[in-house]
C-alpha cells in the first residue's frame, strides 16, 4: 500500500463488526451498535450523526469524540478522501483534551483509559501520514502508557492487548535500525501474541484485531497468514472491504500473482467508485495499480486505457498522501508501454 504506515498504530479498521466496543449501558450499546452498522455499511456520514447522539449521553467523555474521528480516518483512508481532514482534527484532538482531563481529575475508568489511549494512537497515525514523525511519536508513547492503566484498573479488559500488541508491533518494526539500543529491541513477536490474544480472549475486538493482523501479516511479508486471516475469518463479514482490499490486491502483486491482483483492485475500484465518498486520488492509485497487474499480463492495451484514465484526473487530485507519485508513475509507465509498442 501507497501511504506511510504510522509507527503508532493502535487500532485499525475498527468499524467491522456490529457489537464492536459497546460498552455496557443498554442505552449506549444501542446507539453504538446502530452507528456501527452504518459504518460498516459505508455509511459514515450517517453513523457519525448517531454516534453525536453519545455527546449528549456520556458528556465530559472520550468516547463519543473518539468514535466520530476515528470514522472520519476510516473514511479518509479508505477512500483516499483528504476532505475531511479539519473534520477529524477537531473531534481526535478533543478526545484527548476530554481523556486528558479525566485522568487529571482522577475519575477515569478503564474504558476512559482506553479510548483516551486510542485516541493518542489515531492522532500519531494521522501526524505520521503527514510526516510528522516526532509528534506521531510522542503520541504513540504516551498512547500506550494509557492504555496499560487501563489494563491496571480491569486486568480483565483483554480489548486493551489489542492497542497494546499494535503499539509494539509497528513500534518495533518501524524503528528496525534502532533495535541495537536498550529501549529499541525487536518486539513484534510479542506484539503478534498480544493481539491474538485479543482475538481469542478480548470482548469487543476479535475481528477488528483480525482486520489489523492483515496489515501486519502484509507488513512481515508473511502473505500465506495473511491470505489465511482474510479468508478464514473475515471474508464472510464484508467480501468487498476497502481496507482490507488495499492490502490483499498488493500481497498478490508482491507475490507475482497478477491476475489475482487485478481483480482485487478493479473490485475496490468499482466500489469506490460507486461511493458517494468517492476522491479522485483513488482513482489515479488504483487505475496504476490495474495497469500494472496488466501490464505484468501483457495486457498493454487495457493497460494503456487505465493510465490514460488515471492521467485525465490530474487537475483534480489533490497533493494528499500519495497521489501525485502515482500520477507521475502513470506517466513513467505510460511511456514505457508507448515505447515497447513503437
Amino acid at each position: 500500500m501507497k501511504k506511510l504506515i504510522s509507527l503508532f498504530i493502535i487500532l485499525s479498521a475498527i468499524f467491522v463488526h456490529a457489537e464492536a466496543f459497546a460498552i455496557g449501558n443498554p442505552e449506549v450499546d444501542s446507539i453504538v451498535i446502530g452507528a456501527i452498522r452504518q459504518v460498516h455499511n459505508e455509511d459514515f456520514l450517517e453513523g457519525i450523526e448517531t454516534f453525536k447522539e453519545l455527546i449528549e449521553i456520556s458528556p465530559g467523555t472520550p468516547m463519543p469524540y473518539f468514535y466520530i474521528a476515528a470514522t472520519y480516518l476510516c473514511l479518509i483512508n479508505e477512500y483516499r478522501n483528504p476532505e475531511y481532514r479539519d473534520d477529524f482534527e477537531a473531534y481526535i484532538d478533543s478526545a484527548v483534551t476530554l481523556g486528558e482531563k479525566r485522568a487529571e481529575d482522577k475519575v477515569g475508568t478503564d474504558e476512559d483509559y482506553f479510548y483516551y489511549g486510542a485516541a493518542l494512537g489515531y492522532r500519531g497515525i494521522y501526524k505520521s501520514d503527514q510526516g510528522d514523525w516526532w509528534g506521531a511519536f510522542k503520541d504513540g508513547a504516551r498512547a500506550r502508557g494509557k492504555l496499560e492503566k487501563a489494563l491496571e484498573i480491569d486486568s480483565t479488559n483483554y480489548d486493551v492487548y489489542y492497542g497494546l500488541g499494535s503499539y509494539d508491533y509497528w513500534r518495533s518494526a518501524k524503528t528496525k535500525v534502532l533495535w541495537w539500543l536498550p529501549f529499541f529491541s525487536d518486539r513484534r513477536e510479542q506484539g503478534i501474541e498480544y493481539m491474538w490474544k485479543a482475538v481469542e480472549k478480548g470482548k469487543y475486538s476479535p475481528n477488528e484485531c483480525l482486520y489489523a493482523l492483515v496489515r501486519v501479516y502484509h507488513n512481515e511479508k508473511d502473505f500465506e497468514k495473511m491470505f489465511d486471516v482474510w479468508y478464514k475469518y473475515l471474508e464472510s463479514i464484508n467480501p468487498n472491504d476497502p481496507y482490507a482490499f488495499w492490502w490483499l490486491g498488493d500481497g498478490y502483486a508482491q507475490l507475482g500473482q497478477w491476475g489475482n491482483s487485478e481483480d482485487i483492485y478493479r473490485r475496490l475500484l468499482q466500489a469506490i467508485k460507486d461511493s458517494h465518498y468517492y476522491h479522485p486520488n483513488a482513482e489515479v492509485e488504483l487505475r496504476y495499480l490495474i495497469a500494472l497487474a496488466q501490464f505484468n499480463q501483457n495486457n498493454l492495451e487495457a493497460a494503456v486505457s487505465n493510465l490514460e484514465e488515471g492521467i485525465k484526473l490530474e487537475e483534480k487530485i489533490v497533493d494528499y498522501h500519495d497521489a501525485p507519485e502515482y500520477l507521475k508513475k502513470s506517466k513513467e509507465l505510460l511511456d514505457k508501454i508507448e515505447k515497447r509498442q513503437r
